[in-house]
């Protein structure tokens, strides 16, 4: 994650300092502010992983008849949502006829925060019997992750809508979109993070057997 960070924070110098060479046709490939890039496929890809570990304890909640086993598998089916909406995008889309519609701007230049919102309240209200129920550390590992990715996916995401209205694209703006792909990754990190040590704790290890 880190070289990722790194890597977008010299395409946005290159981009906006150095001009167009053959390099920055390479650097712009780690552009956090680009679609089918590199850190835009390393979140779908951690978001996945995130889906199959979940997809792992579900099925074993379900097989030991836990109390929460439809809520691991409910968390799995979102992951693989979200990782399906990181990977095309979908959610973007939403901000041009939601904000025409709507007449947004400023802080929800891009509107598609406003359903995303929505969504976390949503999310959390559902999950919130399950949340309590759950191993405190676990809980607090989910919740820290929870709050770091929403801090980037829509709280900065407001704070970029409000920046770009006011002053367009420029180098600040790339940095500010920076800020927001690495703490979506850092949340997306520490979740998965605190799902691999559940699975540990409960489950102790997994065996895989393929028969022709």
């Amino acid at each position: 994650m880190s070289l990722l960070i790194a890597a977008g924070l010299a395409a946005a110098v290159w981009t906006w300092f150095l001009g167009d060479y053959i390099f920055l046709r390479f650097l712009r490939k780690f552009d956090v502010d680009m679609e089918n890039s590199v850190p835009t496929w390393f979140s779908v890809v951690c978001l996945f992983l995130c889906s199959i570990v979940l997809a792992a304890i579900a099925l074993t909640e379900w097989r030991g008849k836990g109390p929460l086993r439809f809520h691991w598998f409910g968390l799995t089916g979102a992951f693989v949502l979200l990782s399906l909406d990181e990977a095309a995008s979908f959610h973007e889309t939403l901000s041009a006829p939601l904000g025409n519609a709507l007449h947004t701007g400023s802080f929800l230049h891009f509107a598609w925060v406003i359903p995303g919102g929505f969504f976390v309240a949503g999310f959390l209200m559902v999950f919130w019997r399950f949340l309590r129920q759950i191993l405190a550390e676990t809980r607090r590992g989910f919740v820290i992750a929870g709050f770091v990715y929403c801090s980037g996916s829509l709280g900065v995401e407001m704070i970029d809508g409000r920046y770009l209205s006011l002053h367009g694209e420029d180098f600040n703006y790339s940095l500010m979109c920076l800020l927001e792909e690495s703490l979506e990754m850092a949340g997306v990190i520490l979740f998965l993070r605190s799902l691999l040590s559940y699975l540990a704790d409960r489950v102790g290890s997994l065996t895989v057997q393929i028969q022709r």
